[in-house]
């Protein structure tokens, strides 16, 4: 079943890894026990943490002892943040299809597409790393 905000595996992934290593006493965790807390697969987990490698969210330490840690506080990570890691730009739209075949006008959903996209920005602007792994 789809979820109304239909969100990548990839982010998922992203978001809840992010929120085990944040909450996590461990000064690392190894992809195996991470992915196997997330319920995601070895690899797929370990291409998502590459890219939030690559964004300066997390690091790594490699060997049989190794694994990721966050390398920012965790009250400085916005959820925007982990989204544009692993995705790139957040898209705001106002469209369904995402290109105009109407006029805006006549649009079946009236504004509520762009009211949405422009919700879920502001909260991915707004949320920290922190407030969400208190709740």
């Amino acid at each position: 079943m789809k979820n109304i905000l239909n969100f990548s595996e990839a982010f998922n992934i992203g978001l809840h890894a992010m929120a085990v290593l944040g909450v996590s006493d461990a000064k690392k965790i190894p992809v195996k026990d991470l992915a196997k807390t997330i319920c995601a697969s070895d690899n797929h987990l370990s291409k998502v943490m590459q890219r939030l490698s690559k964004a300066n969210l997390v690091s790594s330490i490699n060997g049989p002892s190794g694994g990721f840690f966050i390398i920012k506080p965790v009250d400085s990570i916005r959820i925007l943040d982990i989204y544009e890691a692993i995705e790139g730009n957040l898209p705001v739209s106002n469209c369904m299809f995402l290109k105009k075949i109407c006029n805006k006008k006549y649009c079946p959903m009236g504004t509520l597409i762009e009211q949405v996209s422009n919700t879920v920005l502001n909260y991915f602007s707004n949320t920290k790393l922190s407030e969400i792994i208190k709740q």
